[in-house]
C-alpha cells in the first residue's frame, strides 16, 4: 500500500474524512508530495477545523490520521471511506457506507450543520438511534435537521423521516422533528405522494403554514387523521387552514373537505381564506352538515349560496 502524504489544506468546519476529490464538497486541495492512494486518484482530507491541520497530523475527537497512512482508510476514522464506491456511492447506491451506519447518537450530536451537509446522500445510512439523536431548531439557532438539503432529504425512507430528532428524554420515541427541515428539502420531500400519506396527525400541528401551502395539490395524499390535525384560527393568529390556498381546495375530495369542515367543532370549512373558500366546488359543497354551514359567515353564505 502505497503511502499518501497529508493534505496541507482542508475545509475548514467540515467533519474529518476522506474521499475522492470529485466527492470532496469543494475539498480539492492535496499535497503536491510524492505519493498518492494506491488507485492513482487524489484525496482531500477534510477536518473540523482549519487550524487542527499540521503537517504531521490531522485530529479530531474521533481519529487522528497521520501522514504517511493509508489515505483511504486512516487508522480507523469516523469518516474513513464515506462516499467511495469503498462501501457505497456518493450519488444513493444500493450498498451503504459502513463508516456511517456505525456513527453514534453520541457522535451525531457533536456534528455541525457542514458536517451533516457533507454526509450527502450517505445520511440513508445513518442508524436509527443516530437519526433520532439530530438536533432541532432552538429559540435562537438551527438545529441539524435544518441543514439536511434536499437531495439528501429524498433518499431517506418514510419511516427514516419520522426518526428525525425523535429520540427524547431517557430515549423514548417522540415526535419527529421533520417541520425543522428547511424550505428546499420540505419542497422535496412533499413532492412524494408517498411521504405526503405518511405524515402523522402528531406531527401536523408542528408545520409552518409556509409549509402547508407547500404541499400544493399532494395536500391531497394526507391521510384523514392528518387532515383533521389541521389547527384552525386562534385569537390572533390565522392558522393552518387558512394557509390552503385555492389550488388546494379543487386538490380535495369532498370526503377530504367534510374531514376539515369539522375541526374546531364544525368550525373548520370557516377558516378557510376568500379564495380558497370561492374555490369550493358544488359537490364539496353538498357535504356540509347544517352545523358546519352555521359556522360560515354572511359573506361565505352569499359566496357558497348555502
Amino acid at each position: 500500500m502505497q503511502d499518501m502524504k497529508l493534505v496541507r489544506r482542508v475545509c475548514t468546519g467540515v467533519a474529518l474524512c476522506s474521499v475522492p476529490v470529485t466527492t470532496a464538497l469543494g475539498c480539492s486541495s492535496t499535497d503536491s508530495g510524492s505519493g498518492g492512494p494506491p488507485d492513482g486518484g487524489a484525496y482531500a482530507m477534510m477536518a473540523l477545523d482549519g487550524g487542527q491541520a499540521d503537517a504531521a497530523t490531522v485530529e479530531t475527537g474521533w481519529a487522528s490520521v497521520e501522514a504517511g497512512a493509508d489515505a483511504g482508510r486512516g487508522d480507523g476514522g469516523l469518516f474513513a471511506g464515506v462516499g467511495t464506491g469503498e462501501a457505497g456511492t456518493e450519488g444513493g447506491g444500493a450498498l451503504c457506507s459502513a463508516d456511517v451506519a456505525a456513527i453514534t447518537p453520541e457522535q451525531i450530536k457533536t456534528f455541525t450543520a457542514q458536517q451533516v451537509v457533507a454526509l450527502g446522500t450517505n445520511i440513508r445510512c445513518l442508524s436509527d438511534g443516530a437519526l433520532g439523536a439530530l438536533s432541532g431548531n432552538g429559540n435562537v439557532v438551527l438545529g441539524q435537521i435544518a441543514a439536511i438539503t434536499a437531495a439528501q432529504v429524498v433518499v431517506l425512507t418514510p419511516a427514516q423521516i419520522r426518526l428525525l430528532g425523535a429520540t427524547g428524554a431517557g430515549g423514548a420515541t417522540m415526535t419527529s422533528k421533520l417541520a425543522d427541515l428547511n424550505s428546499g428539502a420540505w419542497a422535496a420531500l412533499v413532492q412524494d405522494s408517498t411521504q405526503v400519506a405518511a405524515i402523522t396527525a402528531a406531527e401536523v400541528p408542528t408545520l409552518s403554514t409556509d409549509k402547508i401551502t407547500a404541499l400544493g395539490a399532494n395536500i391531497k395524499f394526507l391521510s384523514d387523521g392528518a387532515l383533521g390535525a389541521l389547527s384552525g384560527n386562534g385569537n390572533v393568529v390565522l392558522g393552518q387552514i387558512a394557509a390552503i390556498t385555492a389550488a388546494q381546495v379543487t386538490a380535495l375530495s369532498p370526503h377530504q373537505v367534510s374531514i376539515v369542515a369539522a375541526i374546531n367543532n364544525d368550525a373548520g370549512i370557516s377558516f378557510l381564506n376568500t379564495q380558497a373558500f370561492a374555490a369550493l366546488s358544488a359537490a364539496q359543497i353538498a357535504v356540509l352538515t347544517v352545523a358546519q354551514r352555521a359556522s360560515l359567515s354572511p359573506a361565505q353564505h352569499t359566496a357558497c349560496g348555502c
